[in-house]
């Protein structure tokens, strides 16, 4: 046992250190899971006495009768699953409320297309709406293709205090939860459906997500039956679809746009990402993919264009090596805080 972890059982009397099943610390998150029937009234003196024991702490207390076992479990994800036979039982798609019941706000981040950047805007909105001090978590939807690990630059596995739910990441200032970090880096995902909408239910139902202002989902490109059922079951807020301006991008981007609309989800609006690219020499600016699409395109849509982002090759840089762009650049730092306060007034946070 840590000395924290020692220093928070001895804030506790013995009765409520009775109730705790495991008490796991990762980062900046101290995980409280207590014993099956607790009393709503101890849970609530057990988290009381954990947060004034560690002010500085995010404190999540879970109790085990909270988070019901689903239809069909399955474990966490394993490298190299075998692939499924067409006979397996189908698990359930319905999404366990229990691990999102304290997110205020989960907002999708897609696209109709790959290669407009999605991943990349995604992971910088959240870090920026971190930034302006909301608590803020990402989950990398896209099963096939994660790439969130590499631009967080995190290589490590979630912790899980009993087996069954995990806990996430912490990476510049987001929790944070990718089938990325359960895969070595050359694994390919070779998957049915079944093990897909298996693995996106544990990770955002059967999570320990704890108190999030908004949880941005990276969705997987296209509108195909994981982003289908992502919207139809995730409790979305909204989404916001991000496109480059060229025309085959944005009448993709309006596939998008009418699949989220059939299902109810409000679109909080458009992103236009690769807007121009900007000389460093001259300060020129080129549009090179089009002029003004997804200003257009939100226009014929009735939605709201949350702002633009330029073509730079720096982006792609940092995004490599683990850094986000808005925490190197002060340019990039301007315009997603564009986005991120017009994004934050369209879901009144």
């Amino acid at each position: 046992m840590s000395d924290t972890q020692q220093k928070l059982r001895e804030a506790l009397s013995h009765d409520l250190n009775a109730q705790v099943e495991s008490l796991l610390i990762a980062g900046n998150k101290i995980t409280c899971v207590l014993k099956e029937h607790t009393a709503p009234d101890v849970r609530a003196m057990i988290e009381e006495t954990l947060k004034k024991a560690a002010p500085f702490k995010q404190v999540v207390v879970l109790s085990t009768q909270s988070r019901p076992e689903p239809a069909n479990p399955q474990p966490i994800p394993q490298p190299n699953p075998k692939p499924q036979p067409e006979s397996s039982p189908q698990p359930a798609n319905g999404i366990n409320p229990s691990g999102i019941d304290r997110i205020k706000h989960i907002v999708a981040i897609a696209s109709g297309k790959g290669g407009v950047g999605k991943s990349t805007v995604a992971t910088n909105l959240a870090v920026t709406l971190a930034r302006s001090g909301l608590k803020v978590g990402l989950l990398d939807a896209d099963i096939y293709g994660p790439s969130i690990p590499m631009m967080l630059g995190v290589d490590q596995r979630p912790e899980s205090p009993d087996g069954k739910v995990m806990i996430p990441v912490q990476a510049h200032g987001l929790s944070t939860l990718s089938i990325g970090y359960m895969l070595a880096d050359k694994d390919p995902v070779v998957w049915r459906g079944p093990m897909v909408h298996s693995a996106l239910q544990q990770m955002l139902g059967q999570a320990l997500w704890g108190e999030l202002d908004v949880l941005l989902i990276d969705m997987p490109p296209g509108t195909g039956d994981v982003a289908l059922t992502l919207a139809q079951r995730g409790r979305l807020s909204g989404a916001v679809i991000v496109t480059t301006p060229q025309n085959v991008a944005l009448a993709d981007a309006r596939k998008g746009i009418g699949m989220f609309r059939k299902v109810d989800v409000p679109i909080l609006g458009i992103i236009e990402n690769m807007a121009f690219h900007e000389c460093p020499k001259c300060a020129t600016k080129s549009h090179i993919f089009g002029t003004g699409g997804g200003v257009i395109e939100a226009k014929e849509q009735s939605v709201d264009f949350l702002g633009a982002l330029p073509l730079q090759s720096e982006v792609c840089q940092q995004g490599d090596m683990g850094a986000p762009i808005v925490l190197q650049s002060e340019s990039f730092q301007g315009y997603f805080e564009v986005i991120a306060t017009n994004l934050r007034a369209k879901i009144k946070l």
